[in-house]
């Protein structure tokens, strides 16, 4: 039998490292637990080394010693799963790895958390910044096309498929899998398939749900009737080349041309009969220009309208001429919209 131990090092660092490959051992490592650990990689590049070190040494069934006393002081008693494992590549040779991609000479962001026992993803960070855009394939095959300045978290288990869509817009084309269906939460929102096309975006407390392909059941959530919004949940089955939208506490289904999905991939953005604040909130996920409503009364303006990205300033002379707003550039990135006097 083989069990096998870290060690206090007097290090803090170092010490906190220990307990973190410790605690990845386990056999039930919740992902609460592995939000934490990335959370705490995140806080300071020192740590993820650190913690890189202390996983190598484990791997490796060493130890590490007190340098001014040169004793073994184990973090924790070794679990029953750990033993009888000489021989074996253990959990932490695959237990997690970051990246960082360069896009077009700007960052896109992925943090991957692995199950144990397991090749499969269960835990992963997407970010986006302004202006880029980036696909990226799940572990079960699915993908997903990220807008400029998106934000989700995927959390797989062994039932579910789960998206947090944080901010921002993302196209996800569903790997089929009825016995694991993919659900996507954002903010008064969930969005449930199981093999399908569809396109969510988020910005604050509204929430569009465009499907391109098969059927996706949309429905309001807890939060919402807790707020007072809704009476009842509302739930909805949006088939392809139909649009759902939660906005103001109302979720409301229309029809959607399949060319107005996921328009950043053509490089424009369309919209149809949609409200100023929305629009302004997409273009500040794509143009370096960024624009700011000044008076709520003129955010629910109804606009038609398709854009340039890579011609915002000549769009905001235009709408100038159709609705009643004016358009003042405090400096070159900004906008401020208010209404014509």
């Amino acid at each position: 039998m083989t069990v096998r131990s870290l060690v206090y090092s007097g290090d803090a660092r170092q010490d906190a490292a220990a307990n973190w490959v410790l605690r990845l051992e386990g056999a039930d490592v919740s992902e609460a637990v592995v939000a934490e650990w990335l959370a705490w990689c995140d806080a300071d590049a020192r740590n993820r080394a650190a913690f890189d070190r202390m996983a190598a040494m484990w791997d490796a069934g060493g130890a590490l010693e007190r340098p001014e006393e040169g004793r073994e002081a184990p973090v924790a008693a070794a679990p029953a799963s750990w033993r009888g494992m000489a021989g074996r590549r253990p959990m932490m040779a695959i237990a997690a790895s970051i990246a960082l991609l360069v896009v077009a000479g700007s960052a896109f962001f992925i943090r991957h958390a692995y199950a144990p026992h397991s090749a499969e993803i269960r835990f992963a960070r997407f970010e986006t910044p302004v202006g880029v855009t980036q696909a990226a394939t799940l572990s079960d095959g699915s993908k997903i096309e990220l807008g400029g300045r998106t934000a989700l978290t995927v959390r797989y288990s062994d039932d579910a498929r789960m998206i947090a869509a944080e901010q921002g817009e993302a196209y996800f084309q569903v790997a089929k899998n009825r016995e694991r269906p993919f659900v996507v939460q954002a903010g008064p929102v969930t969005a449930i398939a199981v093999g399908t096309a569809f396109s969510v975006e988020r910005a604050g407390d509204t929430v569009v749900v465009s499907v391109t392909e098969g059927i996706v059941e949309v429905q309001t959530n807890p939060s919402v009737q807790r707020r007072g919004a809704t009476a009842a949940p509302i739930v909805l089955r949006a088939v392809a080349g139909s649009r759902v939208r939660f906005d103001r506490g109302e979720l409301v289904q229309a029809a959607e041309p399949h060319a107005a999905i996921g328009p950043w991939k053509a490089g424009n953005l369309e919209f149809r009969d949609e409200p100023l604040r929305l629009i302004v909130a997409r273009i500040n996920r794509y143009s370096d220009i960024q624009l700011e409503i000044s008076d709520p009364s003129i955010s629910d303006l109804r606009v038609t309208t398709t854009i340039d990205r890579q011609h915002i300033g000549s769009w905001l002379k235009g709408i100038e001429m159709v609705l009643p707003i004016r358009v003042s550039r405090p400096d070159d990135k900004s906008a401020v919209i208010s209404p014509a006097a």
